[in-house]
């Protein structure tokens, strides 16, 4: 995504993150298989990278680096759907888009959409996956946005090297220091014996298991757990997990 779009002030919104990586639709993407640079879904640095073919003023919302996900994802502040693509120049590629909060980033904002209307829309499309993959570029999936009761289905790019919930044959296939819990279908990429929820990577959860804790993914509902799980049957969202702390959460398990 590349520069411009001058406001008062820019907003980027970073912290760790489930990793994620890049989507594609019947929308034009770029060399990096994301969308055109500066739209929504783009990658970026800075929100100056993002719509830069939108005038100054017309957008719906202050313009957004996502920094939750790999490589950054454009997007804007927005407080209903129709804010979305209001803004000539701003979705050159047509991709269908939702406002809905995206996990504990603050406010709503634009993000591409795979909604059930949107993806049975595209007939070439056989699942919401393939459908984000058409729509946004290789790599994307559709997951929950993790917004809790305002919560949709959106398309974000997910990076399957390794991270917490992937599937695993041995530690090897996992990264950051995590290791494969064989006892899980398919193997789990996770962390054991974490004391708190800041002590697992990116957004993960820590969860009872037994006398012990391991690190989980956390989800809203099963669409948010087939990413990265290739091979695993049955694993879905659990919204009873319970916590280190006593509370409990959805977890992929």
């Amino acid at each position: 995504m590349t520069s411009i779009l001058r406001r008062p002030f820019f907003v980027l919104l970073s912290g760790a993150t489930l990793a994620i990586l890049p989507l594609a639709c019947s929308g034009a993407t770029s060399d990096d298989g994301r969308p055109t640079p500066g739209a929504t879904g783009s990658v970026c640095k800075v929100a100056d990278d993002c719509y830069p073919d939108v005038t100054g003023g017309d957008l719906e919302g202050e313009a957004i680096c996502l920094e939750k996900v790999t490589d950054g994802y454009c997007t804007h502040a927005c407080d209903v759907d129709t804010d979305c693509c209001a803004a000539d120049g701003e979705c050159p590629d047509g991709q269908a888009q939702v406002c809905s909060p995206f996990e504990s980033a603050a406010g709503k904002m634009c993000l591409l959409s795979c909604e059930d209307g949107d993806v049975a829309g595209d007939p070439d499309a056989k699942d919401a996956d393939e459908y984000c993959t058409r729509n946004g570029g290789a790599g994307f999936s559709c997951r929950s946005s993790g917004g809790g009761s305002e919560n949709r289905k959106v398309c974000m790019p997910i990076d399957c090297s390794g991270v917490l919930g992937s599937a695993c044959e041995n530690t090897d296939d996992c990264s950051g220091g995590l290791s494969c819990d064989e006892t899980l279908a398919a193997g789990y990429c996770s962390q054991r014996a974490c004391e708190k929820n800041e002590d697992c990577p990116g957004n993960g959860l820590c969860a009872k298991n037994g006398s012990d804790s391991r690190c989980v993914r956390p989800c809203d509902d099963d669409g948010d757990c087939g990413a990265c799980r290739e091979g695993a049957t049955g694993t879905s969202c659990n919204q009873a997990i319970e916590l280190i702390d006593g509370s409990t959460a959805g977890a992929c398990l």
